[in-house]
């Protein structure tokens, strides 16, 4: 009998070790992803491209006429390393110039959510209506808070993304970060985009 009761005990042990592990597998559903397990040094061409087109952090926006728009979280942490990645490869021009770089400085002071969107038609940025529209149309909410634009960033030659700039500011009982944007010269301009925050975890940590 007591021989019984241990391998019942160790039985028992052994599903709830079981249990344990599958929640924590659904609690992290990314946690094998090659993000959170190689350094971004190690990630491969293919890597790059999954991880800023089909990841918890990138997407692509469709409508039923207009372009699909890939679209991205950029101020995220593996979005940061795959977007250097990505320049890299593409040879994009060394020098971004200062509009870069004051985006990249915006981004490490850690108050700011970026959006990139590849864009189409880059020149549509110039045209006044295009670009007014923009700024007054495009929103983020998060949770039951509603942030307005704060400033945006064009493309350029050396940086191919139209980058959008919203606060910084994600709360406990948020569940997403819902993006309503305008964006010039595409049919269908005004997009939304929702990520969900419980899948935007890297090696650990919220990354957005």
């Amino acid at each position: 009998m007591p021989h019984q009761n241990q391998n019942h005990g160790q039985r028992l042990v052994g599903l709830l070790l079981f249990f344990a592990a599958a929640f924590s597998c659904a609690a992290q559903p990314h946690a094998g992803a090659f993000w959170n397990v190689k350094p971004a040094s190690e990630w491969t061409a293919e890597e790059v491209r999954q991880i800023l087109s089909n990841s918890p952090w990138a997407t692509f926006s469709k409508a039923t006429l207009g372009p699909d728009l890939k679209i991205h979280i950029a101020s995220a942490e593996p979005m940061i390393a795959a977007e250097a990645l990505e320049r890299q490869a593409r040879r994009y021009r060394v020098d971004t110039g200062p509009s870069f770089e004051e985006y990249q400085a915006m981004i490490k002071d850690g108050h700011s959510i970026a959006l990139a969107v590849l864009m189409p038609d880059p020149d549509a940025m110039y045209d006044a209506v295009e670009s007014r529209s923009l700024e007054r149309d495009s929103v983020l909410h998060a949770g039951k808070r509603t942030y307005k634009l704060v400033t945006n960033f064009p493309p350029s030659p050396g940086d191919p993304y139209l980058r959008y700039i919203f606060p910084r500011d994600v709360r406990p009982g948020d569940k997403s970060l819902m993006f309503e944007i305008y964006i010039p010269g595409v049919i269908y301009p005004e997009r939304h985009i929702e990520f969900d925050l419980k899948d935007m975890n890297y090696r650990g940590k919220p990354a957005y």
